[in-house]
């Protein structure tokens, strides 16, 4: 990796997708997953999103992107990325 932003460039070198371990116990039933997607501007920026004011939980907060799974942690971040 060669980029002219060395803060970006050790934040690259540290941020290796880690998936999560296999065979995990205890569980919730329910998974989500996030998605922290820095932006590499003149200083480096974070992507944020804000919820709808109509949903029941969390209405009208800055988050990060993110939902319940589909088929994977990694697809799912992916996803939101889009």
């Amino acid at each position: 990796m060669t980029h002219n932003n060395p803060v970006l460039e050790r934040f690259l070198v540290r941020s290796i997708l880690q998936p999560p371990a296999a065979g995990q116990q205890n569980l919730p039933r329910r998974q989500a997953a996030i998605l922290v997607l820095i932006v590499a501007h003149a200083s480096l920026t974070l992507l944020l999103t804000r919820r709808d004011a109509t949903l029941r939980k969390h209405a009208g907060q800055v988050a990060f992107p993110g939902r319940m799974i589909d088929a994977s942690l990694v697809a799912t971040a992916l996803r939101e990325a889009a």
